[in-house]
C-alpha cells in the first residue's frame, strides 16, 4: 500500500519524495524486562501461546507411539473353507446327488405372499364401477349418421 499523496498541497516538508535526506525516526528502545517475570532472561518463546487454539493442524506432533517391546503378538488368520467342488471334478454319484437336489430347489412351490387387506368402502366403489360398465357403451355406426 502506498502512502497518501501529498504533491497536490504544495507543501514540499510534507513530501517524502522531495527530502531524500530527511533521517528516518529513531527505532523504539527495547522493553526492559520486569522483576516480576522470571523467565523473560530467556529467549523470547516462538510458539503462539497455550490460551489460543489454533483450527489448523500445520505444527501438531503425533501421538506417542507404542513401544517397541510391547508389541502385539501377530495375528492368526482363520482357515478358509475348501471351495466346493466343480461339476467335472465330482463322481457320478455325487453328480446325481447334486443335480436332485438343485431340481428339488428350483421346482418346490412358492409359498403365496399374503394377502393385504382391502379396505371394504373401496371394494363397494369397484364392484360398483364394474357393474356399471358391463355392457359396453353403444355407439352409432357410421351408417347412420
Amino acid at each position: 500500500m502506498d502512502p497518501p499523496s501529498t504533491a497536490g498541497t504544495g507543501d514540499p516538508s510534507m513530501d517524502p519524495r522531495s527530502s531524500p535526506a530527511a533521517p528516518p525516526p529513531p527505532p523504539p528502545p527495547p522493553p526492559s524486562p520486569s522483576p516480576a517475570a522470571p523467565e523473560a532472561t530467556g529467549p523470547p518463546p516462538t510458539a503462539a501461546p497455550a490460551s489460543r487454539k489454533s483450527t489448523s493442524r500445520v505444527g501438531t506432533k503425533p501421538p506417542p507411539s507404542k513401544p517397541t517391546s510391547e508389541k502385539a503378538p501377530p495375528r492368526q488368520k482363520k482357515p478358509k473353507p475348501a471351495p466346493p467342488k466343480l461339476a467335472y471334478e465330482k463322481t457320478d454319484e455325487e453328480l446325481e446327488e447334486a443335480v436332485k437336489e438343485y431340481n428339488r430347489k428350483f421346482f418346490a412351490k412358492e409359498k403365496p405372499q399374503p394377502k393385504e387387506p382391502i379396505d371394504p368402502k373401496a371394494q363397494k366403489h369397484f364392484i360398483r364401477e364394474a357393474s356399471r360398465n358391463l355392457q359396453p357403451k353403444k355407439l352409432p355406426s357410421d351408417y347412420e349418421r
